[in-house]
């Protein structure tokens, strides 16, 4: 089983804590950031993963695509939670680059 192990290309998905320890920047933010669907990543039951690609499609400024299992929800009051959520991203965002 050792074998199929280590002939993997695939690097593993990060957790949000091995993300923000390689950004210096809190476990809420990356929290945050995928929420709002700014940065990809996949639920494992309660577990966030993010995968690599998708933290380099990030730091390079590349967008993300949209995931396929967000909200459908169109109403208004899920849309200032949106908006509310992307303004304290972006927020967290200016000072970690400030």
């Amino acid at each position: 089983m050792a074998a199929i192990m280590t002939d993997r290309s695939e690097r593993p998905p990060l957790s949000p804590i091995d993300l923000a320890e390689r950004w210096g920047c809190s476990t809420t933010l990356i929290y945050d950031l995928l929420a709002a669907g700014t940065l990809r990543g996949f639920k494992l039951g309660k577990l966030w993963r993010i995968p690599v690609a998708a933290v380099e499609e990030y730091e390079s400024g590349s967008p993300a695509p949209v995931d396929a299992l967000e909200s459908k929800d169109t109403g208004e009051a899920g849309q200032r939670s949106n908006d509310t959520t992307d303004a304290a991203t972006k927020a967290r965002i200016a000072r970690l680059e400030g």
